[in-house]
């Protein structure tokens, strides 16, 4: 499988993140027909029952269905998709009419994210040991290729700060009430992580699991070895009384 456009790869400046945030806002809704959607989404009736189906029959995953004009905003704006807690597809309106209609393409298709279930497992405990990783999920194209992806957080302590923060406001509020159920517990808990780190998060994609993991291990040594300092940093600014 050839992985997606390598714009995928390069995170907007934070000059674009305002923009971002709008375009999410015009853009990206929760409908009671499809779901979660990117654009205006438009499916054949035939199609319409098809993604019904695919959904209720991979309900352990989430699904983002894209229109058409809005495929490369959508390539260039992932970090707006993902989920850390749960495998999310993001699928093309065209490529869900092409599976409605066309055994070998379902058949395709389907095989992918039978895939990506399998891989959900493996990032899903990379996120629970790796705090770095925002969101994690997989991509579809035209031509039934898929592409891995993770959003990563590139902010330092600032960031786990306001995680900690946001955390622990909210276990006041679940002290006060009587019981939070978990499955909200977890989405809350992914939403906070996107919350505190979508103004400085990086998109790594491969179209391979192993390659996308390979990714994050080195994002995350790059991060580490980049804020470690040396003595000699350490000693900027200081001044020593060598008196007796």
């Amino acid at each position: 499988m050839s992985s997606v456009s390598d714009a995928l790869s390069s995170m907007m400046g934070n000059s674009q993140v305002n923009d971002v945030s709008r375009q999410k806002k015009t853009t990206q809704k929760t409908t009671k027909e499809y779901g979660t959607t990117f654009g205006d989404v438009e499916l054949s009736d035939k199609a319409k029952d098809y993604y019904k189906e695919l959904r209720q029959k991979y309900s352990d995953m989430d699904f983002v269905i894209v229109s058409r004009d809005k495929k490369e905003e959508a390539k260039a704006n992932l970090q707006n998709f993902g989920n850390a807690n749960k495998m999310v597809v993001v699928i093309g309106e065209d490529e869900v009419e092409q599976m409605a209609n066309d055994e070998s393409m379902r058949n395709k298709y389907e095989g992918l994210i039978e895939m990506a279930r399998q891989a959900s497992s493996t990032l899903g405990k990379a996120a629970e040991s790796n705090s770095d990783i925002v969101a994690y999920g997989i991509t579809t194209d035209k031509d039934g290729n898929a592409s891995f992806f993770a959003v990563m957080n590139k902010a330092n302590q600032s960031s786990s700060e306001r995680i900690a923060d946001i955390r622990e406001k909210r276990k006041e509020k679940a002290e006060q009430a009587e019981k939070i159920e978990e499955k909200r517990a977890a989405k809350a808990d992914a939403e906070e992580k996107r919350m505190a780190a979508k103004e400085d998060t990086e998109v790594l994609t491969s179209s391979t699991l192993e390659g996308l993991l390979k990714k994050i291990n080195d994002f995350t040594i790059q991060k580490r070895t980049a804020n470690v300092e040396t003595d000699a940093e350490k000693m900027l600014g200081r001044s020593i009384d060598f008196s007796v």
